[in-house]
């Protein structure tokens, strides 16, 4: 399990987790019944607080990505995932944010819509090289 995680950015290391647990779901690296490791296993792992791995766990769980079992979590099946009011809320928010981008430097659709697809060409790349 690949995690990458840049301590120098802005965005705060749980997100960065959040996103990337999430992309070795998309890329089916974990599948339905995966087991992740333990919070303070995956802390020891990427050398970041236990706090903040249970923070993405959590927030996972909370948006149905991932379900607390006995002894740790799993990922869910996909129709028990749910876009909740708040997870629209917050995926709106930074849609806007890069439409704003976007028509701050006059990147036509058409340039919006080829680099959409190359960047999901690049996650359907990643999927079929495991």
């Amino acid at each position: 399990m690949l995690i990458t995680i840049d301590e120098t950015s802005e965005e705060p290391i749980y997100l960065q987790l959040v996103y990337e647990l999430k992309r070795l779901i998309i890329i089916d690296q974990m599948t339905e019944g995966y087991r992740l490791p333990s919070v303070r296993a995956l802390a020891g792992d990427l050398g970041i607080n236990l706090h903040t791995v249970n923070k993405a766990y959590n927030q996972l769980v909370d948006e149905g990505v991932l379900s607390k079992v006995v002894r740790g979590y799993q990922v869910n099946a996909l129709n028990t995932r749910k876009m909740t009011q708040q997870i629209k809320e917050d995926f709106e928010f930074r849609l806007k944010k890069l439409m704003i981008d976007q028509s701050l430097f006059q990147l036509s659709k058409q340039e919006f819509q080829e680099l959409y697809l190359k960047l999901q060409n690049e996650l359907m790349k990643e999927e079929d090289n495991l």
